[in-house]
């Protein structure tokens, strides 16, 4: 094979200045991108040179042009040679993850450079069958009676996915509607309805691309958590990942901080509390709050434009902007923002305002809030001290009562497995019961999620959340919150239970657990 044709294996062209590689291991993809750093040659000269120099390809066994042997020696010397964790970027890993429980699933979507496409609860029905029984469960006086919680809980969800799907049956089809996508979205609709019913420890799948630095830092944050479950799977990601990158996965343990940080926080936490003397726990939290806001986001925002078309000094671009009066910025607003159609992504411009937003809501609308991975987030664990969201069709039928004693049973026998193990404890709570978390992001991707999580076709736990957090940014800034992406009004609702909690019992648990 001649060099023209080798080089031809492994790029979409010879001769363009826009073109792909292909099949080759990603650790030779990394150093061949770190190399335009001190090279002046070509990616496609610098590639052939490679292949050359270091005779990676011609003597694999069943044709796969590269000899595992040879590579690995490469890897060794180029990749540790051009510096570890920047030539990590460029080595890309697509992985895929199964039987692993929704609640591991959330822990590996934290990763915020990363690309993740998780089973659905609306287009799946879960089988009762894949559920992780946690190893911390073992031996506990509640772990029978915890294994036929889940039992019920899955017989409850598969129950009213056959009820709810004869309930919108019996509504007709839509004549707009073609007989496969009115199945369809009676299928989805019974979904719906029945996952407020999941445990969090309903097994799911997931596939992930990320590069080998993001991949190394996961799974060092993995090895320190406290589940076995996310222990193995750090393990587990590391031993797959190694057949592709051989070496960017070498420095993959946590160091002894990262090791100890939980525990190292909680213990303070709990020692600085308990001298300040614990302080009780509101368990009324509304569905969102925009807690706080860029202090002249508006006029930050302008200034941005100002800096760019008017080619002032920042500072004195600022200036003008704060000297505007509420009539002035909303025009200048109105003329930049009210063009935008619904395929048109935010200016720039908006991320120099930021704001937080703490939620609280069931934990099947913030699986999908989280995937919003551009804003900072900040998790409680998942447990029973907020109570539950049910939507109307439960919440106001006939099973009302029955499923609210399920629920409080689920919150009785969640109590008492926390104080065995806190975060073990959450694999047997349903996505029904509410979960706080804090979103800090900039407007450019509140825009982004509000204009995703409020159509329509969404779910309505979610599309009541986007709409909320949609007002907060206007009630914070009234002249550039409104031309944010529209939001479209969600019209039912979903009705709250579970919160008569006492104080002795929120301040037990909000801390951890005992």
């Amino acid at each position: 094979m001649s060099p023209e044709q080798s080089l031809a294996a492994h790029v979409t062209n010879l001769d363009q200045p826009v073109y792909a590689l292909r099949g080759l291991p990603p650790e030779v993809v990394a150093v061949l991108f770190a190399q335009v750093s001190r090279s002046a040659a070509g990616f496609r000269e610098n590639l052939l040179k490679l292949m050359e120099e270091e005779g990676l390809e011609g003597n694999a066994p069943g044709g796969s042009g590269f000899d595992q042997a040879r590579a690995s020696a490469f890897h060794e010397k180029w990749v540790l040679g051009y510096g570890h964790s920047s030539v990590a970027e460029h080595a890309t890993l697509h992985l895929a993850v199964e039987e692993l429980s929704m609640l591991a699933a959330k822990a590996l979507e934290e990763a915020r450079l990363a690309s993740f496409t998780e089973k659905s609860s609306r287009y799946q029905v879960f089988d009762a069958g894949r559920f992780h029984t946690p190893v911390e469960w073992r031996g506990l006086p509640e772990e029978g009676e915890a294994l036929a919680m889940v039992k019920e809980l899955y017989a409850t969800y598969a129950r009213l996915y056959r009820q709810r799907l004869v309930e919108l049956e019996a509504e007709g089809k839509p004549q707009a509607l073609s007989e496969r996508a009115w199945r369809q979205a009676l299928h989805a609709g019974a979904c719906d309805t029945a996952r407020y019913f999941l445990p969090a420890g309903a097994c799911t799948s997931l596939g992930m691309t990320l590069n080998a630095r993001s991949l190394a830092h996961l799974i060092r944050r993995l090895r320190a958590h406290g589940l076995e479950e996310l222990r193995r799977l750090g393990d587990a990601l590391e031993a797959e990942g190694r057949q592709i990158t051989p070496v960017l996965l070498k420095h993959s343990q946590p160091t002894p901080y990262q090791a100890t940080f939980p525990q190292t926080l909680r213990q303070a936490l709990d020692k600085g509390l308990s001298a300040l003397g614990r302080q009780p726990i509101d368990g009324e939290t509304p569905r969102v709050r925009v807690l706080d806001a860029t202090p002249d986001g508006e006029a930050r925002v302008l200034a941005d434009w100002l800096f760019q078309a008017q080619e002032l000094p920042l500072e004195q671009a600022r200036a003008v902007a704060l000297g505007m009066d509420q009539e002035e910025r909303r025009l200048l607003f109105q003329e930049i923002l009210g063009g935008r159609g619904p395929h048109d992504a935010a200016p720039r411009a908006l991320e120099q305002a930021v704001v937080t937003a703490e939620f609280c809501l069931d934990y099947g609308a913030f699986r999908d809030l989280q995937r919003h991975r551009l804003a900072s987030q900040t998790l409680q664990p998942l447990g029973c001290l907020w109570g539950w969201d049910l939507p109307d069709e439960l919440a106001l039928g006939p099973a009302r009562q029955e499923l609210e004693d399920l629920l409080g049973r689920v919150a009785a026998l969640w109590e008492r497995l926390a104080r065995h193990h806190r975060e073990a404890a959450a694999y047997g709570v349903p996505l029904a019961f509410r979960h706080r978390f804090v979103l800090t992001l900039n407007l450019r991707e509140a825009d982004h999620l509000i204009r995703l999580r409020s159509t329509p076709a969404g779910h309505m736990s979610y599309r009541r959340a986007a709409w909320d957090l949609y007002h907060g940014i206007c009630a914070h800034y009234p002249q550039l919150g409104p031309w944010l992406q529209e939001a479209g009004r969600p019209e039912p609702t979903l009705a709250m239970g579970g919160l008569a909690r006492t104080d002795e019992l929120l301040r037990e648990n909000a801390a951890g657990g005992a």
